[in-house]
């Protein structure tokens, strides 16, 4: 084709004019299908944050649900292991005992704890599962009471019942002049530090 004639100028003329459009309609989709990417990109990435957000919120929700068992499972070893000594608590404790084994207290004829000196001290190791730095404190604790066979037994039972966490290491019972019985028990209790209350969130 002759390029120099009109009709050869015209068709040229109309492909240039065609290619122009053509790259400027790639160059804009090619744009927008780029801008459209990186929003689904963010948007997948935003739903993958919200996802693990969900998942610590079930979290904590669930940690919420269960304070009140740990609260009251707090209560109840504070009880059983206080954070002092609680001597003078400790002796009401075996009075009651002793008066429910129908024992005068005048017969209580021993009731001597020690002082209290940390665990691993005292045993010579540390308590089984409890961590390094725990300070648990132990005090060993002698009873003795004189009284009849069977008050002497219940006594021991009663003993077992303290709202105290007591370790017995050893038990006797023998035959006073008096043909009463003597029960002595050495035993050990706990001392433990206080746990703290988890920090509150501000705001909460």
């Amino acid at each position: 084709m002759n390029l120099r004639t009109p009709l050869a100028t015209v068709v040229v003329g109309s492909l240039v004019v065609l290619l122009v459009l053509l790259a400027g309609w790639f160059g804009v989709v090619g744009r927008y299908l780029g801008a459209l990417g990186e929003t689904r990109d963010a948007t997948v990435a935003a739903q993958d944050a919200n996802n693990l957000l969900q998942v610590k919120l079930a979290g904590l929700e669930k940690l919420r649900d269960e304070l009140g068992d740990v609260r009251s499972l707090a209560a109840d070893l504070d009880v059983l292991v206080p954070t002092t000594a609680d001597q003078p608590g400790l002796f009401e404790l075996v009075d009651k005992a002793a008066k429910k084994a129908g024992i005068p207290l005048d017969d209580v004829t021993a009731l001597s704890p020690s002082t209290p000196v940390e665990w691993a001290s005292a045993s010579g190791v540390a308590a089984a599962g409890v961590p390094t730095g725990a300070e648990l404190a132990v005090q060993t604790v002698t009873i003795s009471v004189e009284a009849d066979y069977d008050a002497c037994r219940t006594m021991l039972a009663e003993i077992g019942k303290l709202d105290r966490a007591m370790l017995v290491s050893s038990v006797s019972l023998s035959q006073s002049e008096s043909d009463q019985w003597v029960l002595l028990v050495e035993s050990s209790t706990f001392l433990a530090p206080e746990i703290a209350e988890p920090a509150s969130v501000p705001g909460a």
